[in-house]
């Protein structure tokens, strides 16, 4: 499981270094795309595949099943990690998050994500809205039995 939130930087090259404790998690690589908030997400190779296999399983004559498909498969990167545990985040996907210098990664319980350090002070400041959050948390009907 990922918890935890991390401030890092990306290089001039656009490498990020991913904390240790993800790593841990996933020392083959990561998958990362398109998050739906204008952010990236990162899965295992085991999470994403069963993402894919559920989308690929939805039949190709719908158009909204095409456009999630587009949106998986050309926005996903399979990424390795390199001696020093960083990935080399594409183009493509830093230009989608708006990603500057400083990021902010953040454990999501079967992924990660990445934010830009402006869109997560805006998530921040949702999250600690008491009256959303008591909302949510009504919503949801979490036991802990």
């Amino acid at each position: 499981m990922f918890l935890g939130q991390f401030e890092h930087n990306i290089d001039a090259k656009c490498r990020l270094t991913i904390p240790s404790r993800f790593r841990e998690q996933v020392p083959e690589g990561i998958y990362l795309m398109k998050g739906f908030d204008g952010n990236l997400t990162a899965y295992s190779k085991q999470s994403f595949e069963r993402i894919a296999d559920s989308i690929s399983e939805k039949s190709i004559t719908d158009p909204d099943n095409r456009m999630i498909r587009r949106f998986l498969f050309s926005s996903a990167a399979w990424l390795e990690f390199d001696n020093l545990g960083r990935i080399l985040i594409p183009a493509y996907l830093k230009d989608y998050a708006r990603l500057e210098t400083s990021v902010m990664i953040n454990g999501a319980s079967d992924n990660f994500e990445i934010w830009s350090i402006e869109k997560w002070n805006e998530i921040q400041s949702e999250l600690s809205d008491p009256e959303k959050n008591r909302r949510w948390w009504a919503a949801m009907d979490i036991s802990t039995k």
